[in-house]
Parts: C-alpha cells; structure tokens; sequence
C-alpha cells in the first residue's frame, strides 16, 4: 500500500471536527480503494475526464456523511473542497 493510501485510510479512520456524523467504514474504504485504481493508472493529467471533472463528481453518489467527510479532508489536505477540486487534485 503507498504511503499517500495510508494516510487517507488512516483518516478515514478519524472522525473529522465539523463532520456531522462519520461515513461508514466500507463506503469511505471503498472509495478509497477506487482512489488507488486511479493513482495506479498512470495517464496524462490534462485529459478531460481527469482534469475538467471535478473531484466530487468523479467520487458519484455518496451518503450525505461521506460527501461531507471527503469535503473536509480535501478542505484539510488540499484547501479545496471536492466541488471545486478537479479529479485529479483528489488523487
């Protein structure tokens, strides 16, 4: 597992201060898990689908309580919130 993945499932682990309540474990692991597919499939960044689609619409549906989680974490790591950060920033 790489050292950035550790990190995520290590947050993912977390509760995080503003979150109203904590995703489940497998819906947060599982996209987790789809994060690393991407990371492992090496491409150019530029491509549309990477970079003209934003983070929370590359992540699909989630429960209100993982969409929130995820957007705090990418606020915490990358000052962004899913909305606004493209998919491959959320990689």
């Amino acid at each position: 597992m790489q050292p950035k993945t550790i990190l995520v499932l290590a947050l993912c682990g977390i509760w995080v201060a503003g979150c109203a309540t904590r995703p489940s474990d497998s819906e947060a692991e599982r996209a987790v898990a789809r994060i690393e597919t991407e990371q492992a499939n090496r491409r150019p960044l530029t491509l549309p689908e990477l970079d003209g689609q934003s983070f929370a619409d590359w992540l699909g549906p989630l429960s209100e309580e993982a969409a929130d989680y995820f957007d705090r974490v990418c606020q915490l790591m990358n000052s962004s919130s899913i909305v606004e950060l493209s998919a491959v920033g959320g990689f």
